[in-house]
């Protein structure tokens, strides 16, 4: 939904944001104090909450924002564009895709959700614990479409344009390990065995650093497979 003007100050961002997660329903004045001060609101909070809420009003569209019994709604219209609401919308149509093995349709509709969560204000969330919930779920949901992708990619032949998405991400993201499983996949399709085989020893070694743990059981046996593999390999390569 574009406002007329950009929302700079973080109480009437708070605000918005919470109204557009919760967009359509009532939320309470007394939700909406907690998600803009806490537990411990200042003294006249319902005071200061009814101005926040005017100067969000006169940003907004007529009507959209309603005062209502208990607290006030935010309307969402069809043909609004809430960022959030397209993403979580093209992140479902992609594993749609994907599920139905229609691998570059599944690539253009992940590459769209994440496209928007680079360049959309998802980033810049700013709130209390609605937001900050909503914010761990978009990030759990960008990371899924960042797996989608590269299985749908994978399935497609960009076995090298792989290896160079995941090594970025792994970057960011060291102890995900269906990342690195992938990664292992995409050097034995693109013919790197040795480095297939190096990644599952830094990964191993990385995950007793940092948790002390031993990888998942898919990832060991993927280990498992490429150094049978390989070794067959090797073996008939000699022969």
């Amino acid at each position: 939904m574009d406002t007329r003007t950009p929302v700079n100050a973080p109480k009437q961002q708070a605000l918005l944001t919470t109204l557009l997660i919760r967009s359509d329903q009532v939320v309470g004045s007394e939700h909406l104090g907690t998600e803009l001060w806490g537990e411990r609101p200042p003294r006249r909070a319902q005071a200061a909450l009814h101005v926040h809420v005017s100067q969000v009003r006169r940003l907004l569209p007529a009507g959209r924002l309603a005062t209502v019994t208990g607290g006030y709604t935010l309307r969402i219209r069809a043909g609004d564009e809430v960022d959030a609401h397209e993403f979580r919308a093209l992140s479902e149509r992609g594993r749609a895709h994907l599920r139905a093995r229609r691998y570059r349709e599944a690539v253009a509709c992940l590459e769209r959700a994440l496209t928007l969560w680079r360049t959309g204000p998802v980033l810049t969330l700013a709130g209390g614990r609605t937001v900050a919930v909503f914010a761990r779920w978009l990030e759990e949901t960008r990371l899924e479409c960042l797996e989608m992708l590269v299985e749908a990619r994978l399935a497609l032949g960009g076995h090298q344009e792989v290896v160079d998405l995941l090594t970025a991400v792994l970057a960011d993201h060291p102890l995900h390990e269906n990342f690195h499983r992938q990664l292992m996949v995409a050097l034995v399709r693109a013919g790197r065995w040795t480095d297939a085989l190096r990644a599952y020893q830094h990964t191993h070694r990385l995950l007793r650093e940092e948790l002390g743990l031993e990888p998942d059981r898919s990832l060991r046996e993927l280990h498992h497979w490429i150094l049978r593999a390989y070794r067959r390999r090797e073996v008939a390569q000699a022969c």
